[in-house]
């Protein structure tokens, strides 16, 4: 989405915020994209599960640790108004490669 919309983002960044193209992508657009890009590259080996050291007491015994999604309460995101595509997408981004629902909210004070 972000990919297909840029040229739209920038605009509505300079119309709304009044930030130059280039503003707009050093400071929101690109610091989105690498983030969704680092966690589109690692989401698989985060969530493979992982051998952690057994209690003493426990011996012998194995412990493992495997990452599961969360099916309970969704994380709620509210953005700021001064930068509000980067820090209600990084967020997002974060919260749905861990497996959590989400809840956008941008701030009230964005034009």
């Amino acid at each position: 989405m972000l990919r297909n919309h840029w040229t739209e983002l920038q605009g509505a960044l300079a119309k709304d915020l009044g930030k130059e193209a280039t503003e707009a992508v050093c400071t929101e657009l690109a610091l989105v994209d690498q983030e969704v890009s680092l966690m589109l590259k690692n989401v698989e080996g985060w969530m493979k599960p992982s051998k952690v050291p057994s209690p003493g007491f426990c011996a012998p015994a194995f412990s493992k640790v495997t990452p599961r999604p969360r099916s309970g309460p969704a994380c709620l995101v509210i953005a700021p108004s001064n930068y509000p595509v980067c820090l209600l997408l990084q967020p997002l981004a974060g919260s749905l490669a861990a497996g959590n629902p989400t809840v956008l909210k941008p701030s009230e004070l964005c034009p």
